[in-house]
């Protein structure tokens, strides 16, 4: 099914780019098209629609179709660069300077492994790969994109992928309890808890699936904002958006919670409070506060829950870790192995989240062994602290911040929010399939180098005195 929708989501927006290039998509064939020059003109469409299908794959992790599509947009893009020699007249510009922190943010990695000896390859060539977009996207970015790239075509492809995410993981619950809405003999809560390992094992865990529900909310609002958009798609839009409101709600994930009402609340003061009278600005702190009620009532945001949140104990024995090596930490394979060490002799961490909720779902290595290094410090900044000390933290921080001073763009609102969110989520998770650097890397290169990214103005009458809109 995924593949299905997939192909579909390709092939609509081949047909789409060939008919914005005036190549006749209606059936009729017409052999006098096919010649060089017209297949040549599509070229480079081929890395924009590879790094769409990435996008649309994101939410169900690392799959065979993602591989397949990361392949059509690195060919795509070597291809479109080396064919029509984008490299010429190449220069430094000061929003390249986030891809090569990135770049040397990647490099540590290999750099502090050649001080380590006798630790596990294995789990070093995992953290080459799962970092791999560090280098790999960073090196596009230095280089640069076609003016192909539009957040709009994006936001459809994505906003379209939401709404068939959130019917999915509804399809795999039902299904799961045999044909019912609600757990029988249970509580909805408890009822609520099976769509969430029923979409967990269906589609992916809820840290992924709700990063990629609010980069959905980002860029449909950012659709909102730009002129020129047609009606069907604001509806697709709001569609979208209260698909994002509702898979976001039901999937108990505190941090994507807290994430989409800053996203919200947000964007309706930056967009809306200077536009309003006093009275409509009171009803506007109120409907603000609304959000602060619905934290109040929700499950996992009780007492008991924050208190016992296991992550608590984790990032004890992460701090005793970095007490020790402060400055230049243990490399990424000695920390994690120092992390299983210290945790496996610690009771509370032994208890609380080796045998309590590592081992529910214990991750096996390639010997069917249970692969205790799986076991992370749920935060990216820890994580960093304790592989590469304090300079790893200084370059980590510039890879999530510099965007929002380099990257220069007529509004970093959204880019601003995105970067936000993605740093908050890493608080309480590392990177990894939970926190894809992908996710990161790509907005990255869409922000910077999207030919729409300024389309969109505070108010419709000030951008079209200074530019005519661009029609979507």
């Amino acid at each position: 099914m995924r593949i299905c929708y997939l192909m579909l989501v390709l092939i609509t927006e081949f047909v789409y780019k060939c008919n914005r290039i005036n190549i006749n998509c209606r059936g009729v064939i017409n052999f006098k098209m096919f010649n060089i020059t017209k297949l040549i003109q599509l070229v480079p469409y081929i890395p924009v629609l590879g790094m769409m299908l990435v996008f649309a794959s994101l939410p169900f992790g690392f799959t065979k179709f993602q591989r397949i599509s990361l392949f059509i947009f690195g060919i795509g893009y070597l291809l479109d660069l080396f064919l029509f020699k984008r490299f010429k007249g190449w220069k430094w510009s000061q929003d390249k300077w986030p891809f090569l922190l990135c770049i040397l943010f990647y490099l540590l990695i290999p750099i502090w492994h050649l001080f380590e000896t006798g630790l596990s390859s294995q789990y070093y060539l995992h953290c080459i790969e799962s970092r791999m977009p560090f280098i790999l996207y960073g090196i596009i970015g230095i280089i640069g994109l076609n003016d192909k790239f539009r957040i709009r075509d994006f936001a459809i492809v994505l906003a379209v992928t939401s709404v068939i995410v959130l019917v999915y993981s509804i399809v795999n619950y039902y299904q799961l309890l045999g044909g019912k809405w609600v757990w029988e003999g249970h509580s909805l809560y408890e009822s609520l808890l099976v769509y969430v390992y029923s979409t967990s094992k269906s589609i992916n865990a809820h840290m992924t699936f709700n990063m990629f529900m609010n980069i959905v909310l980002l860029l449909a609002l950012f659709m909102f904002r730009a002129d020129g958009v047609q009606k069907w798609k604001r509806i697709l839009m709001i569609l979208s958006m209260v698909c994002v409101v509702i898979g976001i709600t039901i999937s108990f994930g505190r941090t994507g919670a807290l994430s989409m009402i800053f996203i919200i609340v947000s964007f309706v003061f930056y967009f809306l409070w200077t536009r309003m009278s006093k009275w409509y600005r009171c009803f506007l702190v109120l409907l603000a506060s609304l959000p602060i009620l619905v934290i109040t009532f929700y499950p996992q945001f009780s007492n008991k829950s924050v208190t016992n949140d296991p992550r608590r104990v984790i990032w004890n024995v992460c701090a005793e870790m970095i007490k020790d090596k402060p400055l230049l930490g243990y490399g990424v394979v000695g920390a994690r192995e120092q992390l299983v060490e210290r945790g496996m002799n610690d009771p509370k961490f032994y208890h609380e989240y080796y045998e309590n909720i590592y081992m529910m779902e214990p991750i096996l290595d390639r010997e069917g062994n249970v692969d205790k290094l799986q076991m992370h410090p749920h935060n990216i900044f820890l994580s960093t602290m304790m592989e590469f000390g304090i300079l790893g933290v200084v370059i980590l921080l510039g890879c999530l911040f510099a965007p929002i001073f380099f990257i220069r763009c007529r509004y970093k609102f959204f880019l601003t929010l995105f970067v936000i969110i993605f740093s908050f989520q890493g608080v309480f998770e590392s990177f990894g399939p939970h926190l894809l650097p992908t996710f990161f890397m790509f907005e990255l290169l869409l922000w910077n180098y999207a030919s729409d990214r300024d389309s969109f103005s505070l108010t419709r009458k000030s951008v079209e005195a200074k530019e005519p809109s661009v029609e979507a």
